[in-house]
């Protein structure tokens, strides 16, 4: 199985994701772009194949996730796929003791018919001033 993860740099740390990119291993293949993409390779490219071959997308929902093109462009192409849906917020502590809850989730979210939301209901509640993207 291939896991897509979607953040923000600007409220993600290197540690935070290397700790998200561990609890999901078990999954299969979990792709980060800070952590998995090649110095010298197009970004949209690799990002796009990511998204491509996912089966699962998690949405690491911080204050500027939708506020990046990025962020915006993966969860659209996400919905549009079809990709079932996760979504890890802040208050969501990534650590030993939350391994269980957040694979508990990801195994849920794959037996799941489709996304829970549309995109318009999920951009409507979720982006900034309530703003469809």
């Amino acid at each position: 199985m291939n896991v897509f993860v979607s953040y923000s740099r600007a409220d993600n740390s290197p540690e935070r994701l290397l700790e998200i990119e561990l609890i999901l291993a078990p999954l299969g293949t979990v792709y980060i772009d800070d952590l998995h993409y090649p110095p010298n390779a197009d970004r949209y490219t690799a990002v796009h194949a990511a998204l491509a071959a996912a089966d699962l997308f998690l949405a690491v929902i911080s204050n500027n996730y939708l506020h990046t093109p990025w962020t915006r462009y993966e969860f659209i192409r996400a919905l549009r796929r079809g990709i079932p849906l996760l979504a890890l917020t802040k208050t969501d502590a990534v650590g030993k003791e939350k391994d269980g809850r957040l694979m508990a989730h990801a195994t849920s979210a794959l037996c799941l018919s489709g996304s829970p939301y549309t995109a318009s209901t999920w951009l409507r509640h979720r982006s900034p001033a309530g703003r469809n993207i």
